[in-house]
């Protein structure tokens, strides 16, 4: 996968993958193993590696701005900002080209895109983190907060912080 100088940012090692968000073009790849140029072994957002159109649905991205890892059970978790929400992938496993997420948070489902104030919705999120209990925190841009989702790899699409 070629990355364009600045637009790209290094997210996440974990499990020996590296996962590398290309910003303004919509993509998350993932490496493993890891060696000097080699090619990204998947993506998420995206149904290949020459697609880069924005979207809304379980396999689509519209302006990825951060991705973390569940330390714990390997679940990948990616920032989805324009469509104000976090989609989450079920792990390395689910790394095919285009596979769908499994949960949203800060949706009630995987079309919706308006931003909210509530417990169970987001206005410009812009980064994620997962600690070593399994709680999701989120920063909530544009609702100047951070919110905190407990258990976030076993949760329902659409569950309350």
């Amino acid at each position: 996968m070629p990355v364009n100088g600045a637009f790209a940012v290094i997210g996440i090692l974990s499990a020996r993958l590296l996962y590398v968000l290309c910003l303004f073009s919509g993509p998350i790849s993932a490496q493993a193993p890891l060696s000097n140029g080699m090619p990204a072994s998947g993506v998420l957002g995206q149904p290949n590696f020459t697609s880069s159109l924005p979207g809304v649905s379980a396999s689509s991205l519209n302006s990825p701005a951060g991705v973390a890892v569940d330390p714990t059970t390997g679940k990948v978790f990616v920032v989805d900002r324009y469509n104000n929400r976090i989609l989450r992938w079920n792990g390395p496993e689910a790394m095919t080209n285009g596979s769908p997420a499994e949960t949203v948070f800060g949706q009630t489902d995987f079309t919706s895109t308006a931003g909210g104030l509530s417990a169970a919705s987001l206005n410009d999120p812009l980064r994620v983190y997962v600690d070593g209990s399994g709680t999701l925190w989120v920063s909530d841009y544009l609702n100047n907060r951070v919110l905190k989702f407990l258990n976030a790899s076993s949760r329902a699409t659409g569950a309350s912080a």
